[in-house]
């Protein structure tokens, strides 16, 4: 999905189209019952499939998949994240300098993180966007930095500078922070930083195992 919309400006619309077999592939991906996804690579296969077949066939009708197996994978194919985007884009989390301080003190007793805390190097608020609405454990948002911000930046389509600006700012402070302050480490970017999730299901869940979780 992230790929189509990088590249949505040249692929067709409508009827039998590139964008029609993109979303129809992850539409019959998706387990009704239950809402669960099939794992990416199934739905990269069927997306092709599906490409080839509008783009060559233009009457006929999108190539069926027939394998449905739904796995676990961290990741939301459903409808109403479609709807959740424009509320994301305004669900940021300001934490103020001691507050941010006190919640890595937080993060590295309960996780067991044998690193530096790298508290000193914060100079300014901590600004980062939810990664989702509506989380596990009743959160009404889930407040883990992560680096969908950054794909966020080859879809910004606007100039207004009241926003663009504090959000480039702040996205690049979030990458260039050093775990667990933020997302870069000494081998490379971590997927996620939990640190600042106050509930315990933050360091319970975004553990070095986790599939998109504090792994580079």
């Amino acid at each position: 999905m992230i790929s189509a919309l990088l590249i949505e400006p040249v692929l067709s619309v409508g009827n039998a189209s590139a964008i029609k077999a993109v979303i129809s592939a992850i539409l019959k991906r998706v387990y009704r019952l239950n809402r669960s996804a099939c794992y990416k690579e199934a739905i990269r296969y069927a997306t092709t499939v599906l490409i080839l077949n509008a783009t060559l066939t233009s009457s006929s009708t999108p190539a069926r998949s027939e394998s449905a197996e739904a796995v676990s994978v961290n990741t939301a194919l459903v409808l109403a994240a479609l709807r959740s985007i424009s509320i994301l884009a305004r669900k940021d989390n300001t934490l103020s300098f001691f507050e941010a301080k006190s919640l890595i003190a937080s993060y590295k007793n309960a996780s067991g993180f044998v690193g530096l805390d790298m508290a000193s190097i914060i100079d300014s608020d901590v600004v980062f966007h939810a990664l989702a609405l509506d989380g596990y454990d009743n959160l009404a948002k889930v407040e883990v930095i992560n680096i969908d911000d950054y794909f966020r930046h080859f879809l910004l389509n606007s100039i207004n500078d009241g926003y663009l600006t504090p959000f480039f700012n702040n996205s690049a402070t979030n990458i260039r922070r050093t775990f667990p302050v933020g997302l870069i480490t000494s081998a490379s970017i971590v997927v996620a930083n939990p640190t600042f999730g106050e509930a315990l299901v933050y360091t319970a869940n975004w553990t070095s195992g986790a599939y998109h979780s504090t792994i580079v």
